[in-house]
């Protein structure tokens, strides 16, 4: 749509984060490159082209300490298992802070299209539920333009489960 300038999807998930004998679980939010252009935080290590490299992940300031202590975590690598039992290694691509006052906490982000890969659940099928969906509207533009071009989606949704 014309008047969308930038648009993210977040997938709310877990695993088994380890980095030699530390293992904890943490939160894990899956999020479109976009991510970080529509919303800011201040970056410690890194910048936001990270989330284009899905073997690059972003962890918050709390959780570099909390696996790496004072030490640098750019560069340094994590072990995800994740709720399938797939494990995957992960660069550090970049470390934020979150803002005290911030409603969005996340502990790591990671690529979206790696949500795709592991096949947490088929991002395809008209039955499953995005958790969340956030656009960045172009300047002079309002929520209204976006509803109104999102008829003929709806419709097409509707046609796939009437019943629904």
């Amino acid at each position: 749509m014309a008047v969308i300038e930038e648009t993210t999807r977040i997938e709310f998930s877990g695993g088994a984060v380890r980095h030699d004998d530390k293992v904890f679980n943490e939160g894990i939010w899956f999020v479109d490159p976009a991510f970080l252009n529509i919303f800011s935080f201040p970056f410690s290590e890194g910048n936001k082209k990270v989330l284009s490299d899905k073997s690059q992940i972003v962890i918050t300031h709390e959780i570099a300490v909390k696996y790496f202590g004072n030490d640098l975590a750019m560069g340094k690598s994590l072990s995800i298992k994740f709720s399938n039992d797939e494990k995957r290694e992960f660069t550090i691509g970049a470390v934020v802070d979150i803002p005290f006052n911030s409603s969005i906490n996340f502990s790591v982000l990671i690529p979206m299209s790696m949500f795709e890969d592991l096949k947490l659940k088929d991002a395809n099928d008209w039955t499953y539920l995005t958790d969340a969906t956030f656009l960045l509207l172009k300047p002079g533009h309002a929520i209204s333009e976006v509803g109104d071009g999102m008829t003929k989606y709806k419709t097409l949704q509707n046609s796939s489960s009437p019943e629904w």
